[in-house]
């Protein structure tokens, strides 16, 4: 008998609007690895995380945390009541063969200039993948994905250990092809994964939007999954039957997953430096929905050290295309300052404040003035700004401007208020 399967967790979750990350960071509060009192929702984000993250670390190392809190997810999952294996080939499977897939075309990309490292642990995963890549000549500068590659792989994914899937084990030989999943457990699980995994509804695929149709409207019940750990999120008729007349109005959405695959991607490239390899990364991603404003402005903030007028341009397209926000003004000042266009920074700055500063708002940034190899930093976009007018107005002998945005700097900081910085 399953028992025990709403978290006491889930009391706070159903109290204020779903939002899967704040569920994720609730459940780190009480311990930072998956327990058994973990909610449904953190579990399952925990496998979202791993599965869209490699099992080696860049400098050829095993990432035990990564292996142990997959594995660890998925027990406690299977002591609910949900099949593990089902989970992962179902649910997971194709967040699994986007990122090895991704990994594996920026290995290629990249050529001589990857890592020996990179190159011993992928060379047998590359064997396999040239067998089946689509028969084209590649684009210069073309980051190559192959959906033929991720499909043949479906039976890996159904037929591997958890425990191997994780660790990316690859097969003796490529699978046969086999027919595009479509099962009752497939939708099922997908729609699981889905509804406890991704916050806004627009960010679901259609066949998880039509289950959760039948779910609430029709009082459909799944077949493979305990009803109970259904009760951990309530989502109302209205903004279901709201999304679907919005994708009949103007279509459905571009895969948000293979989006977000993407960019994991490009964020590891800076990490370790590799700002060109995150440049080209961020353009495969756009080219998934080159009406993306998220995108463009990602396109743009990798852009900034290395080609800032590029940058302006990226990031004046994402504020086209409706990404008119704190963290774009950020960055375009930003840009405006590598390239010492100190009025075009304090111009940025000024529409930011303009827009409306906001304290506590944290996103990572480039680090200014530039010491070195360019690093990024978390910070509060509303002190960040400030910090960029200063050194902006300083430098052109401005000084009432840069103690005017002194002033400001102090308040979000806490300095000129009851309030005070951790």
């Amino acid at each position: 008998m399953v028992t025990n399967l709403l978290r006491p967790s889930t009391a706070d979750l159903r109290e204020r609007n779903f939002d899967a990350s704040e569920a994720l960071l609730i459940a780190q509060g009480m311990d930072p690895s998956p327990t058994s009192q973990w909610s449904t929702t953190a579990l399952l984000m925990t496998l979202k995380r791993v599965l869209r993250t490699q099992p080696f670390h860049h400098d050829g190392t095993f990432s035990l945390a990564r292996h142990v809190d997959g594995t660890s997810a998925f027990a406690y999952l299977g002591q609910r009541g949900v099949d593990p294996a089902k989970l992962l080939q179902h649910g997971f499977g194709s967040l699994l063969l986007l990122t090895l897939d991704s990994t594996l075309a920026i290995n290629e990309f990249e050529g001589d200039a990857s890592s020996s490292s990179d190159r011993r642990r992928l060379a047998e995963w590359q064997r396999l993948r040239r067998g089946v890549l689509e028969e084209r000549d590649p684009v210069e500068h073309e980051l190559r994905m192959s959906k033929s590659f991720r499909e043949r792989l479906q039976p890996w994914v159904a037929e591997t250990e958890i425990s191997e899937a994780l660790r990316w084990a690859p097969p003796a030989e490529m699978p046969e092809p086999v027919e595009q999943q479509s099962g009752t457990d497939y939708r099922e699980f997908l729609w699981f994964v889905e509804r406890f995994t991704n916050t806004y509804l627009t960010e679901w695929t259609d066949e998880a939007l039509a289950l959760e149709y039948r779910y609430v409207l029709e009082q459909w019940r799944p077949q493979y999954l305990p009803s109970e750990l259904l009760l951990e999120r309530d989502i109302t008729a209205e903004k279901i039957c709201h999304e679907i007349s919005s994708r009949t109005v103007h279509g459905r959405p571009m895969d948000p997953q293979a989006q977000s695959v993407l960019v994991e991607r490009a964020l590891e490239a800076i990490s370790e430096q590799r700002r060109d390899i995150a440049a080209v990364i961020f353009t495969a991603a756009r080219t998934l929905d080159p009406k993306d404003a998220y995108l463009a402005n990602n396109l743009g903030f990798c852009l900034i050290p290395d080609e800032p007028r590029k940058a302006i341009e990226a990031l004046a397209e994402a504020r086209a295309l409706g990404q008119n926000n704190l963290l774009n003004f950020a960055n375009t000042a930003a840009a405006y300052f590598i390239l010492d266009d100190m009025n075009g920074a304090l111009e940025a700055c000024a529409e930011a404040l303009t827009f409306g500063l906001e304290r506590s708002h944290v996103a990572w940034l480039w680090a200014l003035p530039v010491v070195g190899e360019p690093t990024v930093n978390e910070s509060g976009l509303a002190v960040y700004i400030c910090d960029l007018a200063i050194l902006a107005a300083s430098s052109l002998g401005d000084e009432p401007l840069a103690g005017a945005w002194r002033t400001r700097r102090g308040y979000f900081r806490g300095e000129s208020s009851t309030e005070k910085d951790d």
